[in-house]
């Protein structure tokens, strides 16, 4: 397990990212607390340190995802002139994501 002493928002932001990036291999279903904690060398305790439930770590994955959609839509709006551009430009940004 890992020595270092990361901060509380630190830990929380990988906890999230790890559970993103194996969320591109694994069926949602199957993705449990302990693969997490194993894949960034922490006990499945430590997780529950940061969320309290299951249920608060999917909330924050959700809050990470929503975030990330919004500011790709944002960006892809920038310097559009027109209604269909700025649509163009925002599903364009949407497909990536979705890739």
């Amino acid at each position: 397990m890992s020595d270092r002493r990361k901060s509380s928002g630190d830990r929380k932001a990988e906890i999230v990212e790890a559970t993103l990036r194996l969320l591109t291999v694994t069926p949602v279903e199957a993705l449990s607390t302990a693969r997490i904690a194993d894949d960034i060398g922490i006990t499945q305790a430590a997780i529950f340190r940061h969320f309290r439930t299951k249920d608060a770590l999917w909330a924050a994955v959700l809050e990470a995802v929503e975030a990330r959609a919004v500011s790709a839509w944002d960006a892809a709006e920038e310097g559009q002139t027109t209604p269909l551009a700025r649509l163009r430009a925002v599903l364009r940004a949407q497909l990536g994501l979705i890739a």
